[in-house]
C-alpha cells in the first residue's frame, strides 16, 4: 500500500483489517488521528474555530473525521511488513499549515506523529523528503517509486 496524506489514515484501516493482502507499506507524509487534538492544544482559540475551513479547506467531501479517527482507533494492529514512513523536509513545510498559523510549533507536531507511525510496526523506519513541500509525489515522484519498490522486494536497498 502506497498512500499519502489523509489516506495514510486509509491504508491504516485496510492494512489491519485485511493483512493477508498487505506486503508493504508506504506512507508519505502521512496525517495522524491524533493531529488536530494536538493542534487544538497549540492554536490560539480565534484559529482552533477555524481548523476545518483552513486547513481542509471547508471539507468538501464530509469527510466524518471524528468517526474516521475512532474507527482508526478500534482497528486492531498492522500486520507485521516491511513500513516506511516517508515525511515532508520541515526546513520548508510549503503547502500544509495556512499563512498566519504558528508552523513552527505544528510543524513540528506533525512530524512527531508521522516518524511515531514508522514504530506502528517491528523493524518500521522513516525517511524525510528531499522537497520541503507537503506535495512530495508531485515532486519526488522517482524517488518514491525507488521506495515502493524496495519495500516490496526488501532485499534490495533503497536510495534514501
Amino acid at each position: 500500500l502506497v498512500s499519502f496524506g489523509f489516506g495514510s489514515l486509509v491504508s491504516r484501516l485496510y492494512a489491519s483489517a485485511h493483512p493477508d493482502n498487505v506486503a508493504g507499506m508506504l506512507l508519505i507524509d502521512p496525517l495522524s488521528e491524533e493531529m488536530e487534538t494536538r493542534w487544538q492544544a497549540v492554536l490560539p482559540p480565534a484559529l482552533q474555530a477555524d481548523l476545518a475551513a483552513a486547513f481542509w479547506n471547508g471539507n468538501p467531501e464530509g469527510i466524518d473525521f471524528a468517526g474516521s479517527y475512532a474507527e482508526l482507533g478500534a482497528a486492531g494492529p498492522l500486520p507485521v511488513v516491511p513500513l516506511l514512513v516517508l515525511t515532508h523536509n520541515p526546513a520548508n513545510p510549503t503547502g500544509l499549515i495556512p499563512a498566519g498559523w504558528p508552523a513552527a510549533q505544528l510543524d513540528a507536531i506533525w512530524q512527531e506523529l508521522a516518524r511515531a507511525q514508522a514504530k506502528l510496526v517491528p523493524g518500521g523506519s522513516s525517511v524525510v523528503a528531499k522537497t520541503g513541500a507537503h506535495a512530495i509525489p508531485q515532486l519526488e515522484p522517482d524517488r518514491i517509486a525507488l521506495l515502493t519498490r524496495a519495500i516490496i522486494w526488501p532485499p534490495m536497498t533503497p536510495m534514501v
